[in-house]
């Protein structure tokens, strides 16, 4: 996670270990370049010699997915029975990869968790991105080839503020993952997807914490301002209204963060659990509905939640640590990512039976205690911003 920008495996969230006890599993961790050390895009003013610039972090993924290929055997591990999983970013990382020729056959199963990449950027946003870069370096692009020697901390300076997503570069990444359709590259890998209920609780009220104390007067204008992208021409007003009539027993600071988190969070992996139905390919999309009874419930099921689920690391968040109710369900969660793994199918003894998903009910996990599936959970929402063009956030 942390948004190509920032964010290392180097943390007890990410330890493999209790995964490996509990199931006859190897884990793999893997760092990469990120920010514009992974995706400045030089190609278009460099020349062949940058020609993979803009995803030099997804290729030094594929490095590491060679390296599992060539040596994950002699610690007890199978190269044909590969998972890759990842969260926000990661997870986007993962369905990038599933577009990526370089990749192909490394991997054999894909699991996201709040993480979708739908488009990468184009290479006239990415260039121009660059040429900002070289600009505050004080660099021409006749002089391209200097940036070589630039400091470490010149550049972070200068790729401040930029976005660094991967580019649809033609080459590494020859188009969009997921648009208009799931990459072909993929479509016999099973693959699950999911998401949390309440995703922006943090993600935007993470760092702005009067979003938690709105009123309905200010309501309209909190939407606007935070996901004007993600609404196109529809109202606030009418996004208050439709969420008032849904919920109403919901607070204005309520409406905000499940109406932000569907219009901006949930809406990429909508479209690619569409998209996968569509293509025929084996999929299961969940939430994770447990709300966290951390700072007082406040944060309800946000960003993240799912990661101390996956890896059973229930004591190493905030959002789950001295739960016993986390616990049984990091549990449940654990041992799906398990099975799925070894077979290609999230479902166990544990759990509901979890079907695949289709377009027809749309078939949803929901990760809550106890664990239930559900179709088309929260479909009035999902309808209501349907018709929005959907943009990738840094595209």
């Amino acid at each position: 996670g942390g948004g190509y920008n920032n964010g290392s495996v180097n943390e007890d969230l990410y330890d493999g270990v209790r995964l490996c006890q509990r199931g006859d599993v190897v884990v793999v961790t893997v760092n990469h370049r990120l920010n514009g050390f992974g995706y400045l895009y030089l190609a278009e003013l460099g020349g062949p010699e940058f020609a993979d610039s803009g995803n030099a972090g997804q290729l030094d993924l594929v490095l590491a997915l060679r390296w599992v290929h060539d040596n994950i055997a002699e610690f007890g591990g199978d190269l044909g029975c590969v998972t890759i999983f990842g969260q926000s970013a990661g997870g986007a990382k993962c369905a990038t990869l599933m577009a990526m020729p370089a990749a192909r056959g490394l991997f054999h199963r894909v699991w996201t968790m709040s993480g979708q990449q739908v488009t990468g950027r184009t290479r006239e946003h990415a260039t121009a991105d660059a040429l900002n870069v070289l600009k505050a370096l004080g660099l021409t692009p006749a002089r391209i080839g200097e940036i070589k020697t630039v400091p470490m901390d010149q550049l972070m300076t200068a790729m401040r503020g930029g976005i660094w997503t991967p580019v649809v570069d033609g080459h590494a990444l020859p188009r969009d993952p997921f648009s208009p359709d799931a990459s072909p590259l993929s479509a016999e890998i099973p693959m699950v997807l999911g998401n949390t209920h309440d995703e922006t609780r943090n993600l935007i009220g993470g760092s702005n914490p009067s979003l938690f104390a709105l009123n309905w007067d200010a309501l309209p204008a909190a939407l606007a301002q935070n996901v004007k992208a993600f609404i196109g021409g529809l109202p606030p007003e009418k996004i208050v209204a439709t969420y008032r009539e849904l919920y109403p027993g919901y607070s204005a600071s309520d409406v905000f963060f499940a109406a932000t988190t569907a219009a901006r969070a949930r809406k990429g992996m909508v479209h690619e659990s569409e998209r996968r139905a569509q293509q025929g390919g084996p999929t299961w999309v969940y939430y994770v509905n447990w709300p966290s009874p951390a700072d007082g419930g406040k944060w309800k099921s946000p960003h993240t939640i799912d990661i101390p689920l996956v890896f059973d690391n229930s004591e190493q968040s905030n959002y789950t640590r001295g739960s016993v109710e986390a616990q049984q369900l990091a549990d449940a969660v654990s041992e799906a990512l398990i099975a799925f793994a070894r077979t290609g199918n999230p479902n166990t003894s544990r759990l509901p039976a979890w079907p695949r998903f289709e377009l027809a009910k749309r078939p949803t996990m929901l990760f809550d205690t106890p664990p239930r599936v559900e179709d088309d959970p929260r479909g009035a929402e999902r309808k209501l911003f349907a018709p929005i063009v959907y943009v990738q956030p840094g595209t």
